[in-house]
């Protein structure tokens, strides 16, 4: 069981949900940040229960950006990856994370040449310095 102040996986997801439904794209990416810096800096063990298989943030672009990133985030760790990280399907159309319709197409290829092949294969465009820096 996991605590209650720890976050985890369903409990990201559903406050992605949450601020999605509010159209505030920026706190749902703070949300995914958060997580995902967490794994990726915690000492020790994650609590089991934490990286379980969440519900639907609603958006599939969210859904596997938080599969994908959890996935790259134990990658980064040298810890194994859950069967639903690395299971969910690639994006029907590429997806460039904060940014998708303002960036010129020399942004896009940019970010596209410094994607981390683990998201390029699942169409997000985003660099690792994204992950932790948001």
């Amino acid at each position: 069981m996991v605590r209650a102040n720890f976050l985890t996986a369903a409990r990201t997801a559903a406050a992605i949900r949450v601020s999605l439904e509010k159209n505030d794209d920026e706190a749902a990416d703070r949300l995914v940040t958060e997580l995902l810096g967490w794994v990726i800096g915690a000492e020790g063990n994650i609590p089991v229960g934490v990286l379980e298989q969440p519900a639907s943030t609603g958006d599939v672009r969210y859904d596997t950006l938080l599969a994908v990133g959890l996935a790259y985030a134990l990658t980064v760790r040298g810890r194994p990856v859950a069967p639903w990280m690395e299971d969910v399907a690639p994006l029907a159309r590429e997806w460039l994370w904060d940014g998708d319709d303002v960036a010129s197409s020399d942004f896009r290829a940019y970010i596209r040449r410094n994607t981390p092949s683990m998201f390029l294969e699942k169409g997000l465009l985003l660099r690792d310095a994204d992950i932790r820096t948001m």
